[in-house]
């Protein structure tokens, strides 16, 4: 039976360009190679140099480093993440640059001294993406925390959580991050939070902390994170990074290094510190000496460092002013590195605000990506495996290969009809959504074999139709479909949301199968057994005109075979 035949039924035909168009957004090409920038921190070398990454972008539109040449002249090919930090592995004594080629072009990176190269040039990193399909932590690796909103909320204050954590992930350039809201069956509110780039107890500290800044003089409030008080953070290497007055020093316990950074206060903060300053004391001392009270700075409620404020200061309404903080490590590198990470997470804080309700850390997870990568291969090899054994089972149930085919065509429609949905909501694929996928997928197979038997059925007994025995068989089918999706949607609120990929890729799955696929399926089916029923009907009227009396027992015969299948 041709092409054609099956195409002049408008179910086929919507099926094939279906299938075309998921086929397009999926874009496999496995033969990419390079490592992808996932993220580019704001004010990095990198950031700097004109390297950025395009809102909302596929996986396949992340840029792709090729080769990193260095300023000795050494080159470097980049085909895994190991050889991009092979390559940057070294920490310069002064200000270098270095030079990526990448598919998109070529850029100078500035990278500062004293600072591991792959660390300092503010770039996130994963192995090239060889499809739009985009993976979730169980697959890709990274790291999920769940927090507990303190108390119950309105759903305007409920966002406004979600966008001050947004604002503090993008602001150390995880544009990747995953941030969605999420409720349990009591109504409790959740955050679940997904990314790969940092710790869990990076992340932690990030998005636990309430972040209300404050600074004092005699526990009296001169300006705040919570009102408009500051109006600039410097992030910059011209007023921010290590103090040089301080520097680093050895301790009992290792090593402790001192930041500092600019920010900009409102005029009205500046006369509140006017005004609190004016009728302090001077203390003697070098450079003019000091008022007799100190700048005490709070984070949370915590006392993070007490400033003291030079005495040409008091009653000056002054907008700029610094802010200084340490960082401890066992060695100078590690106390450096970080000091400057706690640096910049108080400039986060400052710069985004903070959160207006507190949030409790629920649950952590850490997954390292080589897990995901074997899941996703033993995925491959386990799906091969089963869909050679639902071949094999069908051609030795059936045993004609003819009926086996549309089986196995519409399971491989299934999946890539799936996969193309998937990337259109740029849903990532985790654990759960494999469950549904195979759910899916198995339910699917059991449907066809519905369809099928009762095709077979409606052929052989002449009082129902082969037509309306799959008719039945979809009304059995359209019935189990609704008792499934009844059943998927209260799964999209259980166990605070995790399960939420599982219950729609299962919901799209059979949507997929019973308004599409299945149907396209029993037109598979119909025109395949009437194809027989009509090549037995020529077999018959030519041996009819057959003068051997053989030729009679044979046509007796046919006739019998042919009432026995009809």
């Amino acid at each position: 039976m041709s092409l054609s035949v099956f195409l002049r039924k408008p179910r086929m035909l919507i099926l094939l360009i279906l299938l075309i168009l998921a086929v397009f957004l999926i874009r496999p090409e496995p033969w990419r190679s390079g490592v992808a920038i996932t993220a580019v921190t704001p004010d990095s070398p990198a950031a700097r140099a004109g390297l950025s990454i395009p809102p909302g972008a596929q996986p396949l539109s992340l840029p792709l480093i090729k080769r990193i040449t260095l300023e000795n002249g050494s080159t470097f090919t980049i085909r895994t993440p190991e050889d991009y930090y092979a390559a940057l592995s070294f920490t310069p004594a002064r200000n270098t640059t270095v030079i990526l080629t990448l598919n998109t072009g070529v850029y100078s990176v500035m990278l500062p001294a004293n600072e591991t190269a792959y660390e300092s040039i503010g770039l996130s990193i994963a192995p090239a993406p060889r499809s739009n399909l985009q993976f979730g932590l169980d697959l890709a690796g990274g790291t999920r925390v769940m927090l507990k909103l303190a108390q119950h909320v309105d759903e305007d204050t409920y966002q406004r959580v979600l966008d001050s954590l947004r604002q503090r992930l993008n602001a150390f350039g995880l544009q990747d991050v995953t941030i969605r809201p999420a409720r349990d069956l009591d109504g409790q509110q959740y955050v679940i939070i997904e990314m790969a780039g940092l710790t869990s107890q990076q992340l932690v500290r990030i998005v636990q902390q309430q972040g209300k800044f404050e600074a004092r003089i005699n526990n009296i409030t001169v300006f705040t994170s919570e009102e408009n008080d500051i109006t600039y953070v410097c992030k910059t290497a011209q007023c921010s990074g290590i103090d040089p007055r301080r520097g680093c020093q050895p301790t009992a316990e290792g090593w402790a290094c001192s930041f500092y950074f600019s920010i900009r206060l409102s005029p009205q903060a500046a006369e509140r510190q006017a005004a609190l300053t004016r009728n302090l004391s001077i203390i003697p001392g070098p450079d003019g000496g000091y008022l007799n009270a100190t700048l005490d700075l709070y984070l949370d409620g915590t006392l993070m460092d007490s400033l003291r404020i030079a005495a040409g200061l008091r009653g000056q309404p002054l907008t700029d002013i610094q802010i200084t903080g340490s960082g401890t490590g066992r060695s100078q590198d590690e106390a450096r590195k970080n000091a400057l990470e706690q640096m910049r997470q108080l400039q986060v804080l400052l710069e985004t605000g903070s959160l207006p309700v507190k949030l409790d850390v629920v649950k952590v997870d850490t997954i390292s990506p080589r897990l995901g990568q074997a899941f996703l291969r033993n995925a491959l090899y386990a799906g091969i495996a089963a869909f050679l054994a639902v071949t094999l089972v069908v051609i030795l149930a059936y045993r004609r290969l003819k009926l086996a085919l549309p089986v196995l065509f519409t399971i491989l429609s299934e999946l890539i009809l799936l996969l193309g949905f998937a990337v259109l909501i740029q849903w990532s694929l985790d654990l759960a959504a494999f469950a549904g996928l195979i759910i899916a997928l198995g339910t699917g197979v059991d449907t066809q074999i519905v369809i099928l038997q009762e095709a077979l059925r409606g052929r052989r007994e002449r009082t129902r139709g082969m037509l309306e025995k799959i008719k039945n068989a979809f009304d059995i089918i359209l019935g189990s479909y609704l008792t499934t999706v009844v059943t998927m949607i209260f799964l999209f609120s259980a166990g605070a949301g995790l399960l939420k990929g599982f219950a729609l890729i299962t919901i799209a799955g059979l949507t997929i199968g019973v308004f599409l696929t299945r149907p396209a399926f029993a037109d598979m089916i119909s025109l395949i057994l009437q194809q027989e029923q009509q090549e037995k009907k020529r077999i018959i009227q030519k041996e009819k005109h057959s003068p051997a009396r053989d030729d009679v027992r044979d046509e007796k015969h046919a006739k019998e075979d042919l009432k026995e299948e009809e």
